[in-house]
């Protein structure tokens, strides 16, 4: 695989590094047989920049760890973190790098644009039973979460909630985090319902205001408000839910908007912390649109 050293100038094509080597996405190539491609056998993780600086870069890539460990996949760990600090600093600010390591350790940074998400999500709920050996796992085998998110856009919503199709208990969605509102509280369901340990999830949790809960159809039923979260949103709230449960909600609730406020000052701490500035709060629009990056 031929490339340079220096990577691809802000302002041109998106960039991207594989096994160390700088490229535009355009040419980046995975070998056909590499089972990362062939199977879905891999890892992956996506990380925002605020203006130019990662927020939880290390988090991310300690969870690509576990991800890999619970797979037995091997790589070069300290290769891929520099090669991501690399990468923060060759991409245009506000963009976001997505993280893979394929079953054959094959290491790819990409550089993806921000895309646009809506201020409040319409959920559809699907049923799920989540795979015992990929329980927490964040892996490249994401054909059921994206066909759950494509049956949701086809019922003219935004995104999919899963539910447990056995217990009936409300887990997470196919690329966030859920949690709700009640009695001034803000719950989510508990990581031992196999659900991935997000990010911002975590964020949230740390604030000291939230709670692990199984939630039930009857907790959707009778919720102040509901909210969802991710790498690309931070916390915004639930507007609708459709399935097994119908249901408007409040976009207004007084615990979600000030969870999702504590959670962009928070994130903000954070970047700030590192030394480096550029984090916009995500509740502020642009333009009349919500731009984010994606999760």
């Amino acid at each position: 695989m031929s490339g340079d050293t220096s990577g691809p100038q802000r302002g041109h094509e998106l960039a991207a590094m594989v096994n160390g080597v700088c490229l535009t996405v355009a040419d980046v190539t995975v070998p056909v047989l590499d089972e990362g491609f062939t199977r879905g056998d891999g890892v992956f993780e996506v990380v925002r920049l605020y203006g130019d600086a990662p927020f939880a870069l290390e988090a991310h890539l300690n969870r690509l760890a576990a991800s890999a460990d619970a797979l037995h996949l091997t790589y070069d760990a300290p290769s891929l973190f520099d090669e991501c600090a690399r990468m923060c600093a060759l991409i245009a600010p506000g963009h976001l790098i997505r993280i893979i390591v394929t079953r054959a350790g094959t290491r790819i940074v990409l550089e993806e644009e921000r895309l646009l998400f809506p201020a409040a999500f319409s959920l559809l709920m699907v049923p799920h039973l989540v795979t015992p050996l990929l329980a927490g796992v964040k892996s490249l085998s994401y054909a059921a979460n994206m066909h759950a998110n494509r049956l949701a856009r086809e019922a003219g919503l935004d995104a999919a909630l899963f539910f447990d199709q056995r217990t009936s208990r409300v887990l997470e969605g196919p690329v966030l985090s859920f949690a709700w509102a009640s009695g001034g509280r803000i719950f989510t369901p508990p990581l031992s319902e196999g659900i991935l340990d997000g990010i911002t999830r975590r964020v949230l949790m740390e604030l000291g205001e939230c709670e692990e809960r199984a939630c039930t159809f009857q907790d959707l039923e009778q919720c102040d408000g509901a909210a969802v979260l991710g790498t690309g949103f931070e916390m915004r709230p639930a507007s609708r839910i459709r399935g097994p449960v119908n249901r408007d909600l409040p976009v207004d609730c007084a615990a979600i908007t000030s969870a999702a406020l504590g959670v962009s000052e928070a994130i903000c701490a954070a970047v700030a912390g590192g030394g480096r500035s550029g984090h916009r709060s995500s509740l502020a629009p642009v333009g009349g649109e919500f731009v984010e990056d994606s999760s």
